[in-house]
């Protein structure tokens, strides 16, 4: 590649991460996923060392931090106190001992090197900047992202209403231009963007769809309505005390003490010296974060790698920091490992709402010890926008370590279809399991099944709704039963459920020990329930428009599910919680 080709190249590169940034900062969503982003920024680097010195764009992501603010203005932008930097990438752990080694040529001498090391959120960066109030307390005052790392984008209201955040902190020591500054990383759980991602489809199915826990968090923190903060409460974890130094003598013991005044910090944080003890302690705090094949442990934090960064506060200050990063510290990310494989066909599976959603099948492949063979798209839309084929050719991946995700799609096909294009797979227009026409709802046009009261697989979904954890939690209840209530015992209203008897639970394969013990939970849980969380019952009913959030509104203002159903539907829908149409379904399940 000559001089020319380079510096197109090289521009164009620049260009896609830009626009990938702002994707992400702004949008909070991705056009490719980390390992893709980082090959980009990779090659960009290398680009770099072929340009002559006054031709480096100063936006590259090399060089830069964050993201270019944005102009639109929808959020205003300040300044930080002390630059919010990134942290170098580590490509192998070569990089640790690299870090050890600059140590050793910027004190002049070796030695006892002492690590912390800890966990590496997938979330979004946060700043934190606490002041003393007219009272003499210290509150927080103001909010602030990453930004281009020397302005963030302001969302103190945002943060005032995440639970995770102290408001006000007591016996704190005020460092420069009196203020008390913390960062960490604003993040949601896998649990938590699915609760988020159903109740956008339940309540505007235009919403976003988001593809990760941290473009929720990056979604919900850019938030203009703060109350939408509140209902989604993502978790702030903090991992650095600006100005700590003449306080503490060590960043770890910064982070306790953070952790004494009420904040959360990262669990399993470690230190080790030298950093061949490092590399082993990182490899065990990974561990720790993950099950025995890798997957992120359930209801946990989304976790892409490890931070190693120096103890000594003395040390970090003296070795200072680029106009990128400091040089204290590195981030070794645990890319996603993708496969290449052939699409071998497309089924369905059914929501509890009768949103149709396609299962793409593939010829095997092993990731992290676990064979996959299928994956599951967001919705039917997603057959007409990325056009696959029966012998397209697809990057599979675990998203989180857990999720059989498509990653990238490519244009060839396998090489005994190539000749004769098969057509691409379309939405379906009749349902699969009751073979209704199906309608196609949506701005993108995905495929729902509205013989809401008759399709046996809609009925399934929505009875194992109502029984599993997030409603009623009727332990041992599980899919195999529900199939059996439904195809022997016509079971469609989950009211039914409740009024089993021994003989019918027996009948649906359970002895006559084991359908006493089931009688005795869904008694139980069901009193449980109707008398501490009822708006988890009226949820479970499965209705349209009638979420978590909405059940829980509901049953703040009637207290009781017998209230509700007294109620006609213009009463209901007067409360402004529901429109008539929702209310007269509510209603009609509550019968």
């Amino acid at each position: 590649m000559d001089l020319q080709e380079t510096l197109k190249r090289y521009d164009q590169l620049v260009t896609t991460a830009l626009a990938c940034s702002k994707s992400y900062y702004e949008d909070g969503q991705s056009d490719v996923d980390d390992a893709g982003y980082d090959q980009l920024v990779d090659e960009i680097r290398e680009l770099e060392l072929l340009l002559p010195e006054n031709y480096h764009n100063t936006k590259s992501p090399t060089v830069t931090v964050g993201m270019v603010l944005p102009s639109d203005g929808s959020l205003k932008v300040e300044e930080h106190p002390v630059p919010m930097l990134s942290l170098k990438k580590a490509r192998g752990w070569t990089d640790v001992e690299a870090l050890e080694k600059s140590i050793v040529k910027a004190l002049g001498h070796d030695p006892r090197v002492q690590y912390a090391i800890e966990r590496k959120h997938d979330g979004v960066a946060l700043e934190l900047i606490y002041s003393k109030h007219a009272d003499g307390s210290v509150r927080l005052f103001k909010a602030l992202l990453r930004g281009d790392g020397l302005h963030g984008e302001c969302v103190t209201d945002n943060a005032l209403m995440i639970n995770s955040i102290p408001k006000t902190l007591d016996d704190v020591e005020l460092g420069r231009h009196e203020l008390f500054v913390v960062r960490g990383e604003l993040v949601v759980s896998p649990y938590s963007l699915d609760v988020i991602n159903n109740y956008n489809l339940e309540n505007n199915p235009k919403a976003t769809q988001y593809k990760t826990p941290r473009h929720a968090a990056t979604a919900t923190i850019r938030q203009l309505n703060k109350a939408t903060v509140h209902e989604r409460n993502p978790t702030f974890i903090a991992h650095e005390l600006v100005d700590a130094i003449g306080v503490y003598e060590t960043h770890l013991e910064a982070m306790d003490f953070l952790q004494e005044i009420g904040f959360r910090v990262g669990e399993g944080t470690t230190s080790a010296y030298g950093f061949q003890n490092a590399i082993q302690a990182a490899e065990r705090l990974w561990n720790l974060c993950h099950d025995s094949e890798g997957k992120l442990k359930e209801y946990d934090y989304p976790v892409d790698g490890i931070v190693i960064k120096v103890n000594s506060l003395n040390i970090q200050s003296h070795m200072g920091a680029t106009a990128h990063h400091p040089k204290w510290a590195v981030a070794y990310k645990y890319a996603d490992k993708c496969v290449r494989t052939t699409v071998t066909g497309v089924h369905y599976g059914m929501s509890r709402l009768g949103m149709l959603v396609p299962v793409l099948t593939f010829e095997p492949v092993t990731l992290n010890n676990v064979v996959v063979k299928q994956a599951t798209l967001s919705n039917t839309a997603s057959l007409k926008w990325q056009r696959y084929h029966m012998g397209s050719r697809i990057d599979v991946r675990l998203a989180g370590m857990v999720i059989p995700t498509v990653s990238s799609v490519w244009e060839f096909l396998a090489p005994e279809l190539m000749k004769e294009k098969p057509p691409a797979f379309e939405p379906p227009t009749e349902c699969p399991f009751c073979s209704l026409p199906t309608e196609t709802r949506g701005e993108s046009g995905y495929a729902v099944c509205v013989n809401t009261k008759e399709c046996s697989e809609q009925i399934v979904k929505r009875l194992m709704y109502f029984v599993g954890k997030e409603c009623m939690s009727f332990a041992g209840f599980g899919e195999v039963m529900v199939r059996n209530a439904v195809e022997i015992l016509k079971i469609t209203n989950p009211n039914s459920l409740l009024s089993l008897t021994g003989d019918g639970l027996q009948s649906l394969g359970l002895s006559g020990r084991a359908a006493f013990k089931m009688t005795n939970i869904i008694a139980s849980r069901t009193n449980l329930v109707l008398d501490n969380e009822p708006w988890r019952y009226l949820a479970g009913l499965c209705v349209p428009g009638v979420s978590h959030d909405v059940a829980r509104e509901l049953i703040s203002v009637y207290s009781t599910i017998a209230a509700i159903s007294l109620r006609t539907a213009d009463t209901l829908a007067a409360t402004g919680i529901v429109d008539a149409e929702t209310a007269a379904a509510l209603l009609e399940a509550l019968a």
